[in-house]
């Protein structure tokens, strides 16, 4: 009987306790920042918007996301793209909505190595006011 309340305690215990939000951007020195923009971000983001919008070359640039300021503001994001309301975001049926949501979003966070559930429009947009 006491092995069984063990063998029972042990499946039916305390879960353990859930994983940190994987994010492997936040350690990173500017150098690697910029290696990973680079060499990763860029390269393949690049790509995707070049299918998106049916181009012959990529034609995205830093300034493209971190703004025409982008060396001014040492490349913080949110920067330079345009604002978003988090209480009226625009429709969900729009192609460029799901091309953001189903491909850039989750393709950015891979990319940084940020945990999917985190990254979000904002990591990159800013919020209206």
């Amino acid at each position: 009987m006491f092995a069984l309340a063990v063998l029972t305690g042990c499946v039916v215990g305390p879960h353990p306790p859930a994983a940190s939000p994987r994010d492997d951007w936040a350690p990173l020195t500017w150098e690697q920042r910029h290696d990973a923009m680079t060499f990763l971000v860029l390269p393949n983001m690049g790509r995707l918007f070049q299918r998106f919008d049916g181009k012959v070359s990529p034609d995205l640039t830093c300034r493209t996301c971190h703004g025409v300021d982008a060396e001014r503001v040492a490349y913080a994001m949110p920067h330079g793209l345009p604002a978003l309301d988090a209480h009226g975001m625009p429709d969900a049926s729009m192609p460029i909505v799901r091309f953001m949501t189903d491909e850039v979003t989750p393709t950015m966070a891979d990319l940084l190595g940020v945990d999917r559930g985190r990254f979000t429009c904002f990591g990159c947009h800013p919020r209206k006011s």
